[in-house]
């Protein structure tokens, strides 16, 4: 369902779709995005939408969050388990938006933002971290961003 200028996801429940696994609704057109009640979905891409806010709940198989060129300016999320994967690459981010705390995330990917610095707090902020990308960001406090893959463990 790439490419399809798709601009909701109301379809979703619109059929039986409940064993559905993977995704895939990256370059459409979606602006605010509800992806509720799906036991065996572990893969969301949603890269390349103007994404403005984004619902996820009762995902309890939830492993990978794909939402590059589109992080939304708010996220919901209910039932959604520990241990995700969460892209956001070249979102011209300059801080990390204040819901990526809610979702538990343990690999984070952040290449090609505009990051200048990093917080000190980080870790104490993200327990659950595991492995954060920087590569290709204008971090000046210290990391190498051309390649940086921080482990904190």
């Amino acid at each position: 369902m790439r490419d399809n200028s798709f601009s909701s996801t109301s379809f979703l429940a619109t059929g039986d779709l409940t064993n559905l696994d993977y995704l895939e609704l990256s370059d459409n057109l979606i602006a605010h995005a509800s992806v509720i009640n799906f036991p065996y979905l572990s893969y969301i891409y949603l890269s390349n939408n103007p994404l403005v806010s984004l619902t996820l709940e009762d995902l309890p198989d939830l492993s990978t969050l794909h939402l590059n060129n589109a992080s939304p300016t708010v996220l919901d999320e209910t039932n959604v388990p520990l241990d995700i994967y969460l892209y956001l690459e070249n979102n011209a981010l300059t801080s990390l938006p204040s819901w990526v705390a809610d979702l538990n995330v343990t690999y984070l990917y952040l290449a090609d933002n505009r990051f200048s610095s990093w917080p000190t707090n980080f870790q104490s902020q993200y327990p659950y971290m595991l492995y954060v990308d920087l590569s290709r960001n204008c971090l000046s406090d210290g990391f190498d961003s051309t390649g940086l893959d921080w482990l904190p463990h």
